[in-house]
């Protein structure tokens, strides 16, 4: 895979789960964010 690709998913990745942190700790019980 293309290292620009990884980068780019790995950045997908962190920026969905910091979303999600910041949900679960503002919402109960836990709503999945969609993408």
């Amino acid at each position: 895979m293309d290292i620009t690709k990884t980068t780019y998913f790995l950045s997908l990745e962190y920026r969905d789960s910091s979303v999600r942190v910041t949900v679960s700790e503002k919402n109960t019980p836990v709503v999945p964010v969609p993408v």
